[in-house]
């Protein structure tokens, strides 16, 4: 440091940090990516609904707005059919738009603000935990330029100057403050971590419970992976706890080194499982997308160094001639071509009346058909009449037990080590899983032999609340070894049995 230049003092040393982490320039390879994947997942679900629009977003159909849950009922408009589903066909024009990057500043913004009133007017079933992250995600987009590169903005604005003779094809990439980026990578951060806190609330997150309940249901789609998973109660224990690790980590490693490698390795592995063990697929998606935000403009620049190499490598060709441009005045009679704008308004038009004639065509409800709108069929079936008016059933015996295991141990209150085989000497501990809603009950789980005869008997009472309940015997000496079988009963009624085998302890020979 030389003599006349100023120490820093730690204020102005964190004020340095702090404006070189949110307004460094960098090219927007990341945010660029974002915006890409970003619309794509998002047309995944908009599209699906589109032919529902009517049903669930307008005043034709069943709408529930959020506000209403608030008792603000006149906070945002309602509109008729047809004005909702040209609405919706926009909202898929314009995240089209913004994935190829075309009149992006105007496209974003646009699907931004009809995304986040579609979900809103659909409180049961469109807003979700996902379409309030991508939200966010729209909006620093809109306030972003992450059309520079790699869209069809970016190619117009290019082949602009190389006609006017602005510019090269060769010339420098356009650098842009880093902000927006940032708040996409502390906002995915920040809701991890909320999640973990939320989970360290949730002792049925922990014990297994919740996740196993998930895992036999088809709430969101087909899993059955996630239906093969639950067989091992013992192993979502596990996962929980990594998973729990990781959202606290992740805001804290994510950013360089291997601790971003690690933590989005771990964050992709685990969106992915849950795709295929939850039946979970447009929210891997979202989150997936906005992972690419942690690309800097280094770490793009060796992606496309080692790209680079690859295709040299491996002889892949690429059309890079320089475009020609000409510098003489057009010949009359050239050909006519309409402004861009002008060409986007046409088909952001023809978009909407196409859409909104399409859905008219199709007719879902029949309003145009010879006999009428369709109408609900009479039940003439008696028998299935009778059943549906009678009084509910009580609930089998049988219907309030999910499993029954045995084993020796176990990793956060479920049993892991499950199988049929035993030794002399060992402890067995037997594990039973009740489904909810039950009543009080009296449970017993009593060890018979070959012959049927009962050795012992163990009880205890299992209260309503109860999801697991817990039997435990010392295999001694005293039985012989051979086929053992525990038995399952409540009220005397028995429900399970389970067989084993017991075999002889292995004693080592006795040193003379």
């Amino acid at each position: 440091m030389s003599i006349d230049q100023p120490a820093l003092t730690n204020d102005q040393g964190v004020r340095s940090r702090f404006s070189r982490f949110f307004y460094s320039e960098e090219v927007p390879y990341g945010l660029a990516i974002v915006r890409i994947l970003m619309p794509l997942a998002l047309l995944v679900p908009m599209l699906a609904r589109w032919s529902l629009a009517r049903e669930l977003y307008s005043t034709d159909g069943a709408p529930t707005p959020l506000w209403f849950n608030y008792g603000w009922y006149n906070l945002l408009p309602l509109f008729s059919g047809g004005v909702v589903v040209a609405m919706h066909t926009l909202l898929i024009f314009f995240l089209f738009c913004s994935a190829v990057g075309w009149k992006t500043r105007f496209s974003l913004p646009a699907a931004t603000l009809l995304f986040v009133y579609i979900n809103l007017c659909d409180s049961v079933s469109t807003i979700t935990k996902y379409s309030v992250i991508a939200s966010h995600i729209l909006l620093l987009l809109s306030l972003s330029h992450s059309n520079a590169i790699w869209s069809v903005d970016a190619w117009l604005k290019k082949r602009k100057q190389l006609r006017a003779g602005e510019r090269t094809a060769d010339a420098e990439l356009p650098r842009f403050a880093i902000w927006p980026q940032r708040l996409m990578q502390l906002m995915i951060g920040i809701v991890y971590f909320g999640a973990a806190i939320t989970k360290m609330h949730t002792p049925e997150f922990f014990s297994g419970e919740q996740m196993q309940s998930w895992l036999i249901t088809n709430v969101n789609y087909n899993n059955p992976i996630g239906e093969y998973l639950s067989l091992y109660p013992a192993s979502m224990v596990f996962m929980a706890y990594i998973a729990i690790v990781w959202e606290v980590l992740f805001l804290f490693l994510v950013w360089r080194g291997w601790g971003r490698i690690a933590m989005i390795g771990i964050g992709t592995m685990f969106h992915v499982a849950t795709c295929l063990v939850l039946g979970l697929y447009v929210f891997p998606m979202v989150c997936i997308s906005i992972y690419f935000s942690f690309i800097d403009e280094r770490t793009a620049i060796k992606f496309g160094a080692l790209f680079s190499r690859v295709r040299e490598k491996m002889g892949w060709q690429f059309n890079s001639a320089p475009v020609a441009v000409s510098t003489a005045a057009p010949e009359a009679g050239g050909r006519f071509r309409l402004p861009s704008p002008i060409v986007y308004c046409l088909m952001m038009l023809g978009v909407t009346v196409f859409g909104v004639e399409l859905e008219h065509r199709l007719d879902r409800y029949g309003v145009r058909r010879p006999e009428g709108p369709y109408a609900l069929k009479e039940i003439t079936d008696t028998h299935l009449i009778a059943r549906m008016l009678a009084a509910p059933q009580p609930m089998r015996t049988k219907d309030m037990f999910d499993t029954f295991e045995l084993g020796t141990g176990f990793v956060g209150g479920l049993l892991f080590d499950r199988r049929g085989e035993f030794r002399q000497g060992e402890m067995i501990a037997a594990q039973v899983g009740l489904n909810v809603p039950h009543h009080d009950m009296w449970l017993e789980c009593n060890l018979y032999d070959s012959r049927g005869n009962q050795l012992d008997r163990v009880g205890q009472i299992v209260s309503r609340e109860t999801t697991r309940a817990n039997f435990y015997y010392s295999l001694n000496e005293v039985l012989d070894p051979g086929e053992y079988f525990f038995v399952l009963k409540s009220g005397g009624q028995e429900v399970m049995r389970k067989r084993i085998v017991l075999k002889a302890n292995m004693k080592p020979p006795v040193a003379n």
